[in-house]
């Protein structure tokens, strides 16, 4: 059922469109103006199709800004230099794990190595930091590292144990899981272009299911 909006939503959108729309606008601009549309709803129908349709995004930019912008500005009114561009922004929020002490805490460490941190950066200060507990009711299954065994409790996992680092790619895929429940937790109507995703990663998982056996 589509939710027609009022005249002065109409306004409020409208504004918050301009600011996406101008480019020169910058990351965090733009997906605050996004998360502004989102949380009052200055939508008709569903936020990923209107979104995707009207600024010519994929559903997966669209988040990307939000959760960048969303970072980035929890690290600024901590009183920390803003992320140089929105792929660092997002790392902060990825290995930040939503939580903006953890990304506060992350950045000061990042901005105390540079002026200006890269996701280089930060990714080696996450493997260096004990890994933090992550939840998950399915089977243990058991993933090595380069030093040492942790245990991913099902896809987005709870890392229990002894494990101290993980390396980098174990980052990305927790991440990719991490990711993945949150559309599943999300009221959002998934678009019907979504199960090509879908389907690529069904296929990706069993590769690395027959990597792991063998």
């Amino acid at each position: 059922m589509s939710n027609f909006l009022t005249a002065e939503q109409k306004k409020k959108a409208r504004k918050q469109e301009k600011i996406i729309d101008n480019k020169l606008s910058g990351y965090v601009a733009i997906g605050l103006a996004l998360v502004k549309i989102q949380d009052d709803k200055l939508y008709e129908g569903k936020f990923v199709e209107y979104a995707t349709a009207r600024f010519d995004m994929k559903w997966n930019e669209v988040y990307r800004y939000m959760r960048a912008a969303i970072a980035a500005k929890n690290l600024v009114d901590a009183g920390l230099a803003l992320p140089r561009n929105i792929g660092v922004a997002h790392r902060v929020h990825e290995l930040g794990k939503d939580d903006p002490a953890e990304q506060i805490e992350l950045w000061k460490s990042a901005l105390e190595i540079s002026k200006k941190p890269t996701i280089a950066i930060l990714n080696d200060l996450v493997q260096e930091s004990e890994v933090e507990e992550i939840e998950e009711p399915h089977k243990p299954v058991e993933l090595k590292t380069e030093s040492s065994e942790g245990k991913i409790v099902g896809g987005v996992g709870r890392i229990i144990g002894t494990s101290k680092t993980f390396d980098t790619k174990t980052f990305k895929l927790l991440t990719v899981c991490k990711t993945l429940q949150e559309f599943v937790d999300s009221s959002d109507v998934l678009p019907p272009s979504f199960m090509q995703e879908l389907e690529q990663i069904e296929t990706l998982c069993k590769k690395l299911r027959s990597k792991i056996a063998a």
